[in-house]
């Protein structure tokens, strides 16, 4: 007939691998059950679904210890993380590419630098000998 009864709605989420208490499945189907009838039908079983889905997701934060109130600093502290690193990488870019005394210096420093490691590393291999 199109409609399933209690029994039936807790029989389909142990199919699904949820575990639910009998209390809990209940609530969900006196919730969705407007009309008392016991039964409900696809749009009531629907709305239970989205029921048990928004359930389920709240049990999951609270046994990781997180609230809404967490995940919203996190979110919103990464994102500034992020925003400051973009500037620091456009502002090492715009320093790089100027024609400036920090571009000269850096420009002078990296040959010296990788001459310096190269010796060293033929130090080794004279030591190793």
């Amino acid at each position: 007939d199109g409609c399933i009864t209690m029994n039936e709605f807790a029989a389909a989420t142990r199919e699904m691998g949820l575990e639910l208490s009998q209390d809990k499945i209940e609530s969900i189907f006196s919730e969705v059950d407007t009309e008392a009838s016991g039964e409900m039908d696809l749009d009531q079983f629907i709305k239970a679904l989205d029921l048990v889905k928004s359930q389920v997701g709240q049990q999951v934060l609270h046994k990781l210890g997180l609230t809404p109130g967490t995940l919203a600093a996190t979110f919103v502290s990464s994102l500034a993380v992020l925003l400051l690193l973009f500037t620091f990488i456009f502002m090492g870019i715009t320093a790089f590419s100027s024609a400036g005394a920090f571009n000269a210096i850096v420009n002078s420093s990296m040959p010296m630098a990788a001459s310096g490691s190269l010796g060293s590393s033929s130090e080794e291999k004279d030591d190793e000998k």
